[in-house]
């Protein structure tokens, strides 16, 4: 009996020792995928996710560092960490050869995107501690920009500094101090040669100029805090409103304000048309204005409507102007003149809408979990999807063939913008809180609070429910 139980025994470590170099070599990143997945990638705390602009690679941030993987084979090329500290997010570069990243220990990393690391950056001193920071790159991406909170250690309020960057080497080119408060808004212009911040004391918003490193000006005229800053396409112009009902147009060369667009209620929202000669305002009064920029004139009024006017975005030719209202109707205006194309009722009040990139298409989101695509030239609708479930949000494919709405039931479902058929529906087993299309639109990755990131071939998932 003894020598039998000894047989067994000898067997079984016989069996496990085979067993553990299988184990060992199986690919985790191909077991019990779900059908159309091509990858399952990342490894610890999942935080954030970005592709690089070829859309040849794919930056993992987690608890354990940067994982970098081939969007083709799905192979891991390179875990960037120091083993210290966890990654909140990354970014490439415009040209895709530096990630920035964004730690919790207060420092900000630049790494080789193939090679590894290049820089440590400490963004708090000694005495600080470190809130939470904001990170742009400059259109060129040859700066980058970072706005921190920062608290002294001795002290409760929270002072904001801006720093700009060189993106190659990582040096610090120059330190902003002026803000006494975390600094909430930071903004390149378009052509990349100003950089604007706000912070709410003092309530000022600075323009500082990239080549020369210096405060180039400073727009404080009876400011409050303000709800929107934005820059005209041309970069001649920074427009801000806030609670005062009035929109404030400024210089961005001298700092001196242009023109006080004056409104009879609260503004909700500012858009600039394409060409940066009209902008166009919505407010409480329940209107929408045309502004011209050079003179400040008022060039039209809108129809009014019978609840606030929320939002408003010029379509990307610039001829047409939709705006949502409290009303539950969606809106289009002739952006020439502001007469009136067509209303779009809904049942429901409308909480986002958005152009598809050929500016054909606008798609709405309302506050009963529908959405409706809309022929932008004529509002005639296209098609509704209905979903039972709370949608979080949705954006189109880079070819606008393709509406992605992901929801709060672990799902993704992708639409096909000409028959308003769900083509594919992508699932995780817990909450989706992250979703990106590769730049060529050929790929799809998403993040779960289930702690897998998950990279789809678009073509293989069509048709899977």
């Amino acid at each position: 009996m003894k020598l039998i139980s000894f047989f067994y025994c000898i067997l079984f470590v016989i069996m496990l020792l085979v067993s553990v170099p299988y184990a060992i070599s199986i690919d985790y990143t191909q077991v019990s995928l779900p059908e159309g997945v091509k990858f399952r990638l990342g490894k610890g705390k999942i935080n954030d996710i970005a592709y690089s602009p070829d859309s040849n690679r794919l930056a993992v941030s987690s608890s354990i560092g940067i994982w970098i993987y081939d969007t083709q084979t799905g192979k891991e090329l390179n875990l960037l960490t120091d083993n210290k500290s966890s990654v909140n997010s990354a970014v490439y570069s415009p040209d895709g050869t530096v990630i920035t990243s964004v730690c919790s220990d207060g420092t900000i990393r630049l790494w080789h995107a193939n090679a590894g690391k290049l820089k440590t950056i400490k963004i708090s001193g000694p005495d600080e501690i470190f809130q939470e920071t904001i990170v742009i790159y400059s259109p060129d991406g040859t700066t980058f920009a970072t706005a921190g909170a920062y608290r002294h250690k001795t002290q409760y309020n929270k002072s904001g500094t801006v720093r700009l960057w060189d993106a190659t080497t990582g040096i610090l080119m120059a330190t902003f101090t002026k803000h006494q408060r975390t600094v909430t808004s930071l903004v390149y212009s378009p052509d990349g040669n100003t950089l604007a911040s706000y912070s709410s004391r003092p309530k000022v918003v600075y323009l500082w100029d990239i080549t020369t490193r210096q405060l180039k000006a400073k727009l404080e005229h009876k400011l409050k805090n303000i709800y929107s800053l934005k820059y005209s396409p041309d970069s001649t112009t920074c427009v801000t409103f806030s609670i005062d009902k009035q929109v404030h147009l400024w210089n961005t060369t001298t700092g001196e304000l242009k023109q006080t667009l004056e409104h009879t209620d609260q503004v909700t929202s500012v858009a600039y048309s394409p060409d940066s000669k009209t902008l166009a305002t919505a407010s409480t009064d329940n209107k929408v204005r045309l502004w011209d920029t050079a003179t400040g004139k008022l060039n039209a009024i809108g129809i009014d409507h019978t609840d606030w006017v929320t939002s408003i975005e010029y379509s990307p030719d610039g001829t047409t102007i939709a705006g949502s209202s409290r009303d539950k109707s969606l809106y289009l205006w002739d952006s020439s003149t502001g007469k009136l194309k067509v209303a779009l009722e809904q049942t429901n009040v409308v909480l986002s809408f958005l152009f598809s990139p050929d500016g054909t298409t606008l798609t709405s989101r309302s506050h009963d979990e529908t959405v409706h695509l809309w022929h932008a030239s004529n509002g005639a609708l296209i098609t509704t999807f209905r979903h039972s479930d709370k949608i979080h949000n949705f954006k189109y494919s880079p070819d606008g063939k393709t509406l992605a709405i992901w929801r709060m039931d672990n799902t993704i479902r992708l639409w096909d913008t000409d028959t308003g058929d769900v083509n594919t529906t992508l699932k995780h087993t817990d909450w989706v809180y992250g979703f990106a299309f590769s730049p060529d639109g050929t790929l799809i990755a998403t993040g779960s609070r289930d702690g897998t990131v998950y990279l789809w071939d678009v073509e293989k998932v069509v048709g899977i429910k």
